[in-house]
């Protein structure tokens, strides 16, 4: 369980906490966990051409592709807005996010909640894993 600072300059860690800079900071892990991921291919996925990377499309969006015989795949990530938006290759939303800062003074990122209908009720903070996770995964582990 994270601890609540007693004494914290809400004011600095609130205005640091900007969609640029938390849309920075996931452009670097993702590709680390880019990195990860080609470290781990199998033999055969090797020697079929299978390789991940990640490309500039402009200052305020990449991508991250899955390039191999019969295997090209992308998620787009970008700012739009407020928001860090993730688009796989055909242009479906996979996920939305905004950032604001939670009761324990971290910067996170916020993702819409919905009930059954679609209609959003809420809004849940999520480690920036958590997101690279459930933009990545099918990306890097099709089957």
């Amino acid at each position: 369980m994270e601890e609540t600072p007693r004494e914290l300059n809400w004011v600095k860690v609130r205005a640091e906490c900007t969609i640029r800079s938390m849309f920075t900071k996931l452009r670097h892990e993702i590709e680390g966990d880019v990195s990860g991921r080609d470290e781990r291919l199998s033999e055969s996925q090797k020697s079929n051409g299978v390789i991940f990377s990640v490309d500039d499309t402009d200052d305020g969006t990449f991508a991250v592709y899955r390039k191999g015989p019969g295997l090209a795949g992308s998620v787009s990530l970008g700012v739009i807005g407020d928001s860090i938006k993730a688009i796989d290759a055909i242009g479906a939303e996979i996920m939305v996010a905004t950032i604001g800062m939670n009761d324990n003074g971290r910067c996170m990122l916020r993702v819409p909640k919905a009930d059954s209908s679609g209609r959003i009720t809420g809004y849940c903070e999520i480690e920036t894993w958590r997101f690279r996770k459930k933009t990545m995964e099918s990306l890097f582990f099709w089957y």
